[in-house]
């Protein structure tokens, strides 16, 4: 996460950060490496279209009971999806709907008034 935040803030991106996870989980790291890296990556390219004083991220993570929820918000402009047209274009949100399946959990994304939500919510036993 370090990684994205140094990005982020190259960019003049603010990023909120509200996580709240134990330090052991039964997901797999690269799993969650996997879910914060595409749509982290997905977040900034976003925001990189965007004048400078729209620019923030919104992260949530957090264990309740047998369940990891992750959220991530951040604003979008229609005209900034056309920057990454290629052979591997869209393969992170695939990746990330592989992840959910394999844990048995749910996958949403959601495109309102300009501003652009992933909801993750994965089953993790303790």
């Amino acid at each position: 996460m370090n990684y994205y935040l140094r990005i982020a803030e190259k960019n003049n991106i603010k990023v909120k950060l509200e996580v709240t996870i134990p330090e052991v989980l039964t997901i797999s790291s690269l799993s969650l490496s996997i879910i914060l890296g595409n749509t982290f990556d997905n977040a900034i390219e976003a925001c990189c279209s965007l004048p400078a004083e729209q620019r923030t991220i919104h992260l949530q993570l957090r264990k309740q009971y047998r369940s990891l929820f992750y959220r991530l918000e951040n604003p979008y402009s229609d005209t900034s999806r056309g920057i990454r047209i290629g052979e591997h274009h869209g393969y992170g949100l695939k990746n990330i709907n592989r992840i959910v399946q394999e844990n048995h959990g749910d996958f949403y994304t959601k495109k309102k008034d300009g501003v652009f939500t992933v909801q993750v919510r994965l089953n993790c036993e303790n």
